[in-house]
């Protein structure tokens, strides 16, 4: 051979040269990305399209309006609007941004657009700012894969309704994010936020104590004692802080008790148990199975502690029995779960940096796959989805407030609270109020009972297919009648000579 061979003298030009075909993994991971970030905006587009149209939300959104009026949102039980409201203040206080608005379809799109903007987020922020484990990275295309598909997972009705479990879920999935970060980088700020968001997750529903414990328990036997303690007296400053404001938005500090601790404690749980459990299994699998089926593929192959995942395995399993138990009670949904949410997002984000980091489909991967499958399918509520409104839907609101105004200040509307209050300047009892009253025994007096509706009160509005526990008929003092008027019906007093006709049977959502 030639020197000129050998120093590669009449080689083919390196343009010309055959090369390896380009890898077309990185394409098709973003395509994938970008189809589940459409797909969840998309899912959650409609359900705050939807939000304005459900009672639930007039009567939840009303307790922050009690505060911007200037009322107790704690009366207690002998005084003041019987309310649904039994929840700590959180989700109030952090509504107050929509009592500024001047109708009442921008306050429920305002509400609409915080609930959204707070759950969405702090799953965004929980995957992007969690720290990866020391033996590997997490790359961002994980991270973000990882909250795309925990979007679409997340059952929709987080995003429809106004719960205190909406943000419940956020402050803790903020509070667990930031006490990793304190963890591991041991910064007085990350410390602090923690301390704080724990403290508004158990204000925004008593479920929340639970992750509490939980913090501090695995600071102290995964991180050290001394640690522990200090965190603790942080908890309790950020506890101490809330407590006042829940005492300063309360009429007496046992009225605060009366509501929030009494009322809860007294709800039954259901006689038709097997029925209820029946009716949540799907969500049994999502919100106890699926995060199951994650802490064990976490701790397979790598200690929890090891892994990161250690914190969110344990204050997932803390929130698991009151978890269960608020799915039992009366009243009681799937919704009281969201503590799985504390874990699936981040043990997603593990789990797709495990399957990007081989080259090849390996087990982590098929898991991948099935699990974005999965939530594929539960974004596929379209079904629901599809029925949904694609755009905003306020009239219902609004037709409300007309009515209110058109029919006078002796209307009471049992399932729209927020309608007599822009439209009388009045707060009414609410029917949820009353009925929760019922199901623990503490009943109102009667003065009291008849304090909170409108002077005068003959007549009552409902909506045709809403909600309807009976009340506003069996407490008037005269025999009604019901009058359709559009998509509502009219109770009015039943002329003379005219019988009454046989009460339609109430709808229970």
């Amino acid at each position: 051979m030639t020197r000129d061979h050998r120093n590669g003298a009449g080689s083919l030009p390196a343009a010309l040269k055959p090369t390896r075909p380009t890898s077309r993994r990185p394409l098709l991971l973003s395509l994938a990305l970008v189809a589940g970030f459409a797909l969840a905006a998309g899912r959650i587009w409609c359900a705050w399209c939807c939000f304005p149209m459900q009672e639930w939300n007039d009567v939840r959104l009303r307790a922050a309006f009690l505060i911007a009026d200037g009322l107790p949102l704690y009366p207690g039980l002998d005084a003041g609007p019987i309310t649904t409201w039994i929840y700590g203040p959180v989700t109030a206080l952090v509504m107050l941004p929509a009592t500024l608005a001047s109708t009442i379809d921008l306050a429920l799109l305002l509400a609409a657009t915080l609930n959204a903007v707070l759950v969405a987020g702090s799953v965004l922020f929980a995957c992007l700012l969690w720290p990866a484990p020391r033996d590997r990275s997490w790359p961002l295309t994980a991270r973000l894969g990882a909250a795309a598909v925990s979007l679409l997972l997340l059952p929709l009705t987080f995003f429809i309704f106004l719960q205190a479990d909406n943000l419940s879920l956020a402050c803790g999935l903020i509070a667990l994010t930031c006490l990793a970060r304190a963890l591991a980088f041991d910064q007085p700020g990350w410390w602090w936020l923690a301390a704080g968001f724990a403290g508004a997750t158990a204000f925004a529903k008593l479920h929340g104590v639970t992750l509490l414990g939980a913090e501090i328990g695995w600071v102290w036997f995964a991180g050290s004692r001394p640690k522990a303690l200090r965190f603790a007296l942080k908890v309790a400053l950020a506890g101490s802080v809330l407590l006042l404001i829940t005492l300063a938005v309360s009429a007496t500090p046992l009225a605060a008790w009366q509501m929030m601790i009494q009322i809860p404690s007294r709800l039954p749980f259901v006689t038709d148990w097997r029925n209820r459990l029946a009716e949540l299994s799907s969500f049994y699998v999502l919100m106890l199975l699926l995060p199951a089926a994650l802490a064990l593929l976490a701790g397979w192959r790598h200690r929890l502690q090891a892994s990161g995942l250690g914190l969110p395995v344990v204050v997932w399993l803390a929130s698991v029995p009151l978890g269960i138990a608020g799915t039992l009670t009366t009243g009681g949904m799937y919704n009281s779960l969201h503590g799985g949410f504390y874990l699936i997002p981040l043990a997603l984000a593990d789990l797709g940096a495990r399957a990007l980091a081989r080259p090849r489909l390996t087990p982590a991967g098929l898991i991948a796959l099935l699990l974005a499958g999965l939530a594929v399918l539960q974004a596929a509520d379209f079904a629901t989805v599809l029925k949904l409104p694609r755009k905003p839907d306020t009239s219902l609101a609004l037709e409300a407030v007309a009515l209110a105004t058109q029919l006078g200040p002796r209307l009471w509307i049992p399932w729209r609270p927020l309608a007599t209050r822009f439209a009388q300047g009045r707060h009414d009892h609410d029917e949820d109020g009353l009925s929760v009253r019922q199901f623990v025994a503490l009943f109102p007096r009667r003065a009291h009972a008849f304090a909170g509706l409108p002077p005068g009160w003959d007549t009552s509005l409902l909506q045709a297919s809403g909600n309807n526990w009976g009340m506003a008929r069996s407490m008037q003092e005269t025999p009604s009648v019901a009058e359709p008027l559009g998509r509502w019906i009219v109770l009015r007093p039943q002329p003379a000579g005219v019988a009454a006709p046989k009460p339609a049977t109430p709808h229970h959502p």
